[in-house]
C-alpha cells in the first residue's frame, strides 16, 4: 500500500490509513561465553571478590552471575558491587522465571 498525500482537497494526515510496523524484539536475557573470554572481561574485576567463584552467565547489560559454595552471586557492573542474591540455583530459576 503506498501513502499519498491528498493536499488541496481538504482532507489531513488524520485520513490517511493507519501503518502498522512491527519489529522482532525478541532478545536472549542470558548470555554464555567461553571460560577464557570470561576471564579476560572480568580480570579487572578481581579486587571485589570474586575468587572461588564460578561463572554463569552475563546479563545483556553485562551483569555477571556467579556460582560459589554458599549460593550464588550477582556481579553489578554498574553499581560496582558483588552480592549474593540466591541461596541456591532453584532460587535463581524461580527468579528467571518472573522477568
Amino acid at each position: 500500500m503506498m501513502l499519498r498525500r491528498t493536499a488541496g482537497r481538504g482532507q489531513g494526515p488524520a485520513s490517511y490509513p493507519p501503518c502498522v510496523v512491527l519489529f522482532d524484539v525478541r532478545m536472549d536475557l542470558i548470555r554464555g561465553f567461553g571460560s577464557d573470554e570470561f576471564s579476560q572481561a572480568l580480570e579487572s574485576w578481581r579486587w571485589i571478590g570474586i575468587e572461588g567463584k564460578t561463572l554463569l552467565f552475563c546479563s545483556p547489560f553485562g551483569d555477571v552471575s556467579l556460582r560459589a559454595a554458599d549460593g550464588i552471586w550477582w556481579l553489578d557492573t554498574v553499581e560496582g558491587t558483588l552480592t549474593r542474591r540466591w541461596a541456591h540455583s532453584e532460587e535463581l530459576k524461580a527468579a528467571l522465571r518472573t522477568t
